[in-house]
């Protein structure tokens, strides 16, 4: 069975949605990175001017995104808390 056909039937789509790509070690991530972008600028016919159609997402990216925002879940947190004590306070 086509791989397109077999996307259309579980996806819904024929389109690939997401790639997953492994670099050899961490100091070829912004290697690779760059010659994915590139190759895809190409498949794409993407110029320089042109926005992409695509995004390329690196582990350092998730893990700076997922640390933001459990930043904000702990000030959140800190915040109920404190707000709790205040009411647990004026109640006594």
């Amino acid at each position: 069975m086509p791989l397109s056909t077999m996307q259309e039937l579980f996806v819904g789509s024929a389109s690939v949605s997401t790639v997953g790509v492994s670099a050899t070690s961490q100091g070829d991530i912004n290697t690779v990175s760059a010659e994915i972008t590139a190759l895809l600028d190409q498949r794409h016919d993407i110029t320089a001017s042109e926005t992409a159609d695509f995004s390329i997402t690196t582990q350092a990216q998730l893990l700076g995104t997922v640390s933001s925002v459990s930043d904000v879940l702990t000030l959140l947190l800190a915040g109920i808390a404190s707000i709790s004590l205040l009411v647990a306070a004026s109640g006594s």
